[in-house]
Parts: C-alpha cells; structure tokens; sequence
C-alpha cells in the first residue's frame, strides 16, 4: 500500500518537469518503491538550500565592496599606470565572481522550486483511511502556516536599519502579497541586497566626511606655525594636504611642515617647484643626485630617471627624487617588527613593477606575499628578495621576442647547444602537444605567455558576457547588427575554447 500511494506522488511530481517521467520511466517506477524523503526532510533541505543562498549572497556583496572601495580609491588617490591596470585586473575577477554567484543562485532557486512541488504533491496524495490530505493537515493549518512564514520574515524587514521606511514598507508589502515561500525569499532577498548597498554608501559618505575634516584640521595647525613658516611654504603644504590619498599621507606632510618650521632654510633652487615648465638646471640637479644614491640598484635609478624625464613640472621632479630618497634611505637599516605601514607597503609595490627582469608571474608571486605579510620588516625582506632575484637575471627579457599572440610561447624553440649551457633556465617539450611545438624554451617565456592568455581569457569572457547582456536585454537597440554581434559572440567563444586547451598544455609542460 505505502509503495503505490509513493509511486502516485512520483508520477503527480514527474508531470512538474514536462514529461521527464515518460522518457526513463522505468527508472522512475524503481526509484518509486524505494522509502520516498518526509514533507518535514523536504523542508529542512530547503533550510539548507536558503543558507547556502546567505553563504553565496554574502560572498557577491564581498566582491561587490571590493570592486566600490577600488573605484573610490582611483577617485582620491593618484595612482601609477601599473597599479590602475591591477585593479582592473581584479576588478575583472570580482565581477566574475558577482557573475558566477548569480548563476549559483538561480540554481539553488531552481532547487527550491523543484523541492516545494514535491511538498505540494506529498500534501495533496491522500492516505487510505484519512479525512484530511497533505499528513493530516489542513488548508487552514497550511494557510496559517505560509502566514507565519511571511510574518516572520516580514518582522526581519524591520532589522534592515539602512532602508528607508518607504523602503520598508514596499518590501513588506512585497511579503504580503507573495503566493510562495519563493516570492517572499526573494522580496526578502532584495530588500536585504538594498540594504547593504545602502550601508556601503552611508559609511562611503562618513569615510568621505572625516577625510575631509582630517585635511581642514591640518591646514589648520600649518597655519598654527605663524612665521616659522613662509607663506609660500603654508601654501604648498596645504596644497599637498589637499592633494593626499590617505590619512598616512596627511600625517607625513604634517611631519615635513613641523621639520620645516624647526629647521628654516632657504630653498637650494629658487624656482617655484609647481611651475607648469621644467627647469633644465633643476632638473639636471636632481638626475645627478640621484647618482649618488648609493643603496639604489642601477634598474631602480633607471626607473626614476625615466620618471623625471616625463615629468611636466618641477613640482614633479621633486616628488619623484623624494620617492628615491626615501627608498634608498629604508636600506639603511630593517624596520622593526611593527605593524604594516600602507605607503611604506605601496612604495616597495611600486618598486616592485620596476624590476624588468623578473616575469610577470614572479612578481605576482612577491606581491601576494607583500600582500600577506605582517610587519614592515617582512615586507623588506621580501621586497630585497625579488631585488636579489632580479639582479641575479644575466639580461633583460627582449621585447623583440615577445609574441603577439599570446596563444603561442613568447619565444621560437632555443637550440640542444644552448640547454646544456643553462639546463636550469630551459625546458623541452616533448612531441605530441597540438600548440605548443617540440624544442627547447625559456621557462620565463613560457610563464609570461601562460599568464598573458589567462589574463586574455578573462577579457574574453567579459567581452561576451557584454554581448549576450546587449542581445538579451537590448534586442530593439541591437536589431540592425544582432547578426554582426552573434558572429563576434561564437568567434569569442571558440577563442575561449580554444584559450583553455592550450593553458592545459602549458600547465603540463610547467607543472602547475
């Protein structure tokens, strides 16, 4: 009897998925007669299937932050070329990140639905000998049941303390007319998604406020020098002030001005430094100064002359020596293990873009660990380790070598001759690979066209993940090129395709 009241519920949910029963039905009817799961263990995997949506919609708001605190950070600070393209970079990866949770998502919603009709079906089977369907319950204990459900979660709309009451009443009024536990999941869901954008833009405008009573209080206490200072001097330090990224930043100007109000001199070169013309004289001074700089390694005063050189102002060239200057300076001695001074980080990260003869994986390698460490004295030694590195490298990688195609390695095959010179720096692959050719290769071409294809398939994705965003959501607006658009999205697509067959084969030449 329990085995053909089981197998009356399988069919009654089967009919839910379009015909699924009738094209493996025998598998059905097996599974049919085996113990089917309680209404009471359907509900408790839809309490597990909604954590696991918190768990993901937690992870989405992270990269959601993520990708706002950069964006806001490119609007205060001035940063290097190399930084701005790291950030996209990771930009790239959150927003995938964002992609992907919206997929699980979906799925985990699917499920849910999926599940509810199985509970729908077990209630609405009769058993032999009840008066009532559904386990002996009621549609009015149902009804009250969904009610208290939509109450409770109701009563949670009151605990999201970023939304407005408008907002608050628009979500509980979402609740209030939803049929399914599914709507009120999802009237829930983006009432709460509302709620921590909200959050974030009240904090971003708290940050913003305080920063910006951090910059009036120290043009304040500039002022606060009197005639210790010119008001040359008061105005450019307030111009630096007004300039700053960072608190850290205001707090070394104002260490400056004191120095300078103990210590009064008169400026080595008359020039305003915030001329908008370069000085040769001044110039030539601070490149010959930068000579003299000891503890710099000759890449290091290559890359802040080649800044000097570009620089549009003398204001410029005297930030730029300053930077070489207190490079040079923090080899005197090793930090003391204290905690991780952001700009004393970000210089040595900066620094760390320079040395041309590491690869692009090495130095992603060192910024994770910069990244990672605890102290400032970590970060020194790490950042000497990559110099040491660097140094030990006999030449420049030659950019004449580099291939445009980042599907194939950066360099032709080297000769058997030149492997047993420098066995250590050359790998050779073997027959057999579809991309990549039989022949000896430096291992540093290989890992820079390992990294440049995935960074190129990352864009790749992006780029047809616009695509079908436009043809989905914008038919009318696509209409006259939709052909055009579709033609690009399938060459996208075998590109990637094709991308991700020749990573597998550079990951087994190389190990990873």
């Amino acid at each position: 009897m329990k085995n053909n009241k089981v197998l009356a519920v399988a069919l009654s949910a089967g009919l839910v998925f379009s015909g699924a029963y009738l094209a493996n039905s025998n598998i059905n009817v097996a599974y049919a007669s085996e113990s089917q799961p309680t209404i009471e263990e359907l509900k408790a995997q839809i309490t597990q299937l909604k954590n696991e949506k918190n768990e993901i919609d937690r992870k989405k708001a992270q990269s959601k932050n993520a990708i706002n605190w950069r964006e806001d950070n490119r609007k205060v600070s001035e940063l290097p070329e190399e930084k701005l393209k790291q950030y996209e970079i990771w930009d790239q990866k959150d927003r995938k990140v964002i992609e992907e949770c919206d997929a699980q998502m979906l799925e985990l919603d699917k499920k849910i639905a999926a599940i509810q009709e199985q509970i729908k079906a077990l209630e609405n089977s009769p058993t032999p000998g009840e008066e009532n369907p559904g386990n002996g319950s009621t549609e009015a204990d149902k009804a009250k049941e969904f009610e208290d459900y939509k109450k409770k979660y109701s009563d949670k709309i009151d605990g999201l303390s970023d939304l407005t009451e408008a907002e608050k009443a628009a979500a509980k009024e979402e609740i209030a007319n939803a049929t399914s536990e599914a709507e009120v999941n999802k009237a829930y869901n983006k009432a709460y998604s509302a709620n921590q954008d909200a959050e974030y833009d009240r904090e971003k405008k708290e940050r913003e406020e305080n920063f910006a009573k951090d910059k009036e209080n120290a043009k304040k206490e500039i002022d606060d020098y009197g005639d210790k200072l010119t008001e040359k001097e008061k105005e450019s330090f307030k111009e630096q002030i007004d300039k700053a990224p960072t608190k850290g930043a205001i707090t070394g100007i104002l260490e400056e001005a004191k120095k300078a109000s103990e210590n009064p001199q008169e400026p080595e070169n008359p020039q305003d430094p915030e001329t908008p013309t370069i000085d040769e004289d001044y110039k030539d001074m601070f490149l010959e100064n930068l000579l003299s700089l000891s503890k710099l390694t000759d890449e290091e005063k290559e890359a802040f002359k080649e800044r000097i050189e570009k620089a549009k102002t003398n204001g410029e060239i005297y930030d730029i020596y300053n930077q070489a200057i207190d490079l040079n300076n923090s080899r005197d001695k090793k930090p003391e293990d204290s905690s991780v001074n952001k700009d004393y980080k970000d210089m040595f990260l900066n620094n760390l873009l320079t040395l041309s003869k590491l690869s692009y994986a090495e130095k992603e390698s060192f910024k994770e660990r910069m990244d990672k460490a605890k102290t400032n004295a970590e970060i020194y030694d790490i950042y000497n380790e990559a110099v040491a590195l660097n140094t030990s490298r006999k030449q420049k990688p030659s950019k004449e070598n580099e291939s445009e195609n980042p599907i194939n390695p950066a360099k032709p095959p080297h000769s058997k001759e030149e492997s047993e010179d420098s066995s250590s720096d050359l790998i050779y692959v073997a027959k057999g690979y579809k991309y990549v050719s039989e022949g000896f290769y430096h291992r540093l071409d290989l890992e820079d066209s390992y990294y440049k294809l995935k960074l190129a398939l990352n864009e790749n994705e992006i780029y047809a993940q616009a695509i079908r965003i436009l043809l989905k959501y914008t038919p009318n607006t696509v209409k006259d090129v939709r052909g055009q658009l579709e033609s690009l999205l399938k060459e996208s697509v075998d590109l990637q395709e094709q991308s991700k067959l020749v990573l597998k084969e550079y990951e087994s030449i190389l190990g990873y």
